[in-house]
């Protein structure tokens, strides 16, 4: 009988050639320095590339198992593909634009291992330069959407002594926490996991997928752990248009979180997304009179409904 593989390394690429290179030279070379490499499987969803992702893969990493969708169905999707096919018992998301350092799946694998209620982990994600990147929250009740909407979870003080839905305050990303929320971007977890709690929500296109999912884990009395002492370099980033598209698809997947898991408070939901959209619209848009921001909360508090 054939040994289960350990871990399953899962990568979504999307036109990301030239960082899927870095992503997979950097990883591969962990996986051999860990001695991994006999027991992990490297798994590339390819999300409809029209760049030469396809050629990179196909000529230079034959070993990675490839995966290919005609379109771009979504981070979520593209992700649930794989972890259904995986035979791994654990399985580790990773975006196409990180690079991890030295012992990154070690500690990972054996902070996993270290207690059986555990039920997904994350690195902290830093910036090239070495800066802390966001990357860790707590679940956005309206509480915590009313402080972020109105800056409240900003002030110096009351940044450390609220839980914010985006913890921005370094305080929290100082030591090994519990949190409700890590970033997709670097995710470990058990295989049978989903079995317990189900695969990433598919409706969400992008950005949010994994608050939704972790807050189905910690409802199954998981918990969900922030591990500090562990980086990966994330190369997050882009145009204003990236950045753009990330708050219009957050404010829809808050939506539509509020849908599925609270619909008796979406009013007073989309009443704050609106009021924190025309608060950032008069600030930033007309104050301050930034073109593309006073567009950009325009299409939120459109969106908000």
């Amino acid at each position: 009988m054939a040994k289960q593989l350990l871990l399953e390394v899962i990568i979504v690429n999307f036109n990301t050639a030239s960082l899927l290179k870095k992503c997979l030279d950097s990883l591969i070379l962990r996986i051999k320095n860990e001695g991994l490499f006999w027991s992990t499987l490297i798994t590339v969803v390819d999300n409809g590339s029209k760049d030469n992702s396809l050629d990179l893969l196909k000529k230079h990493y034959p070993r990675v198992n490839l995966i290919v969708n005609k379109g771009n169905p979504g981070f979520a999707s593209a992700n649930n593909q794989a972890i259904r096919k995986s035979g791994a018992e654990f399985i580790f998301l990773l975006n196409s634009d990180t690079q991890i350092g030295n012992n990154v799946l070690s500690s990972l694998l054996k902070e996993m291992n270290s207690r059986l209620e555990l039920g997904v982990c994350g690195p902290k994600l830093i910036n090239p330069d070495g800066s802390l990147q966001q990357s860790i929250g707590f679940s956005p009740n309206l509480s915590r959407i009313f402080y972020w909407m109105l800056f409240i979870d900003d002030l110096p003080y009351l940044s450390r002594l609220i839980k914010p839905f985006h913890a921005r305050n370094p305080y929290w990303y100082g030591q090994k926490r519990f949190v409700d929320w890590l970033s997709g971007a670097a995710l470990l977890f058990r295989a049978s996991l989903c079995q317990s709690v189900g695969f990433l929500d598919d409706n969400i296109f992008m950005y949010g997928e994994e608050v939704e999912w972790c807050y189905r884990i910690r409802k199954a009395n998981f918990q969900v752990c922030f591990l500090p002492q562990i980086e990966v370099v994330h190369l997050k980033g882009g145009s204003q248009v990236n950045k753009g598209s990330a708050i219009i698809e957050e404010y829809r997947s808050l939506v539509y979180f509020y849908q599925k898991h609270f619909p008796h408070k979406i009013f007073l939901l989309k009443l704050l997304l609106k009021v924190g959209a025309l608060l950032r619209l008069i600030l930033f848009g007309i104050i301050s009179r930034q073109t593309p921001k006073l567009k950009l909360y325009a299409q939120a508090f459109k969106m908000a409904g």
